[in-house]
């Protein structure tokens, strides 16, 4: 009956929530979006640590936010970018899987 909450809480969804308020963060330069960002992160990134194949993926996720949080705070927003690439690259590289599995 309730089997429609842990898609809600550890899929697509908050991946994308990330993204976005990741990209907002860093175009606003505000670190508050961030560390928000961070947050919705931490669902998706604890599923895919408590997998064998994707653990250490799993934590790349909240930490380049937290790295790119930290930059913006500096005013650093071409390392806040750079920064931005693995979360990017690691949503595009599980979509890949997802498609082609």
């Amino acid at each position: 009956m309730w089997s429609w909450w842990p898609a809600l809480v550890f899929g697509w969804p908050p991946l994308v929530l990330t993204l976005l308020l990741a990209v907002y963060g860093v175009a606003r330069r505000r670190w508050v979006w961030l560390a928000v960002a961070c947050v919705s992160a931490l669902p998706i990134s604890l599923y895919l640590m408590a997998s064998p194949i994707y653990d250490w993926t799993g934590l790349a996720l909240p930490v380049s936010v937290i790295g790119c949080g930290f930059a913006v705070h500096r005013r650093r927003t071409g390392i806040a970018c750079l920064l931005l690439t693995p979360l990017f690259g690691i949503s595009g590289w599980l979509a890949w899987e997802v498609v082609n599995q």
